[in-house]
């Protein structure tokens, strides 16, 4: 039996991106995947604050879970076990435009509450998933190379090697270093977006909904963990520059982050074009580490998307109908 060979040193020991994941906890944004729904959550005073729309639609299995608790925070004011909703926290939470909304949000126990009062076959798998993250966090708290050492084994998992692993890893931590100079800087949340789009235009002549597109990936896919290792590289190489340029210059407002988040990107962007020219490719490409289930389920979201009416639509359909009525009136009336 051959034996499996040790995994690199860097991955073994990357406690640095272990220290950040921990030392950074609050306002720590997850999201996980649980039969098809995706379930996001924040890390707020010392616990995790589960989304109550995305449970409770998973819950019911619905794909509009905001009107569901819209109406179950109704019922459960009547039914006097009102204590649920007040308990709710409003928090900042990413949709999928990219951009960030205040969301009903729950802790463990309470979210438990609200789902024990929805008749759902899916109770039970929601309960172990809120139990298992809990008891998750607690260990990481107390144990920080947990964290790495459940990314590594997750991306084992997918078939991913160690060197890809141990780029991803160094990927992870770049930017977690940048973003964390830029909030230092005033440059986060919304304020992020432009200059992280910006930057990959630089650094891979794309931009991330490029990409995405290039990839055949939608917004419930991680761009990055599609990425090849040519790909993670240009992009942390470009990261790690930037935070380094932005140090240095010791930028004080938002256009001197930008322009020296984009000169690092520029050091990465210049070696990406002449890597490309000994290729004979563009670094940024459309291959992609995703299942057929998970191509599968790509494509049916986007069949489902493109189902639905457009505004304008809508407001063309508003304005025959009105139309129609104003007709059938004429009619009853002559």
């Amino acid at each position: 039996m051959t034996k499996k060979a040790a995994p690199p040193d860097r991955i073994r020991g990357f406690t640095s991106l272990a220290g950040h994941e921990v030392g950074t906890a609050e306002g720590k944004i997850a999201v996980s995947k649980l039969e098809g729904y995706s379930l996001r959550r924040i890390w707020h005073n010392g616990e995790w604050w589960h989304s109550v729309v995305d449970v409770v639609g998973a819950l019911s299995e619905s794909s509009d879970g905001r009107n569901y608790w819209k109406v179950l925070k109704k019922r459960l004011k009547e039914e006097g076990s009102d204590q649920s909703v007040t308990n709710c926290n409003q928090l900042k939470l990413p949709a999928a435009d990219g951009k960030n909304y205040k969301t009903d949000c729950a802790t463990t126990i309470t979210l438990l509450r609200i789902v024990q009062s929805v008749p759902s076959k899916r109770a039970e798998p929601i309960k172990q998933f809120l139990a298992k993250v809990g008891a998750e966090r607690i260990q990481e708290i107390a144990q920080p190379s947990l964290i790495v050492d459940r990314a590594i084994q997750t991306y084992r998992d997918k078939g991913r090697d160690d060197e890809w692993i141990d780029g991803r890893l160094q990927n992870i931590s770049s930017r977690n270093e940048l973003t964390d100079e830029w909030k230092h800087r005033g440059a986060d949340g919304i304020k992020a977006a432009p200059i992280t789009a910006a930057m990959s235009k630089e650094m891979l002549g794309v931009t991330p909904k490029e990409h995405r597109d290039l990839k055949g990936i939608d917004d419930s896919i991680e761009l990055r963990d599609q990425f090849d290792n040519l790909e993670l590289a240009v992009t942390t190489l470009g990261e790690r520059a930037a935070k380094e340029i932005i140090k240095a210059r010791d930028t004080k407002t938002l256009d001197d982050t930008k322009k020296a988040s984009l000169a690092g990107a520029k050091v990465a962007g210049d070696a990406a074009r002449k890597i490309e020219e000994e290729i004979g490719r563009s670094i940024a490409n459309a291959s992609n580490f995703l299942t057929a289930e998970e191509k599968a389920k790509i494509q049916a979201r986007a069949a489902e998307k493109a189902a639905i009416p457009k505004p304008e639509e809508i407001k063309i359909s508003e304005k025959k109908l009105a139309g129609r009525l104003d007709q059938t009136a004429s009619i009853g009336s002559s």
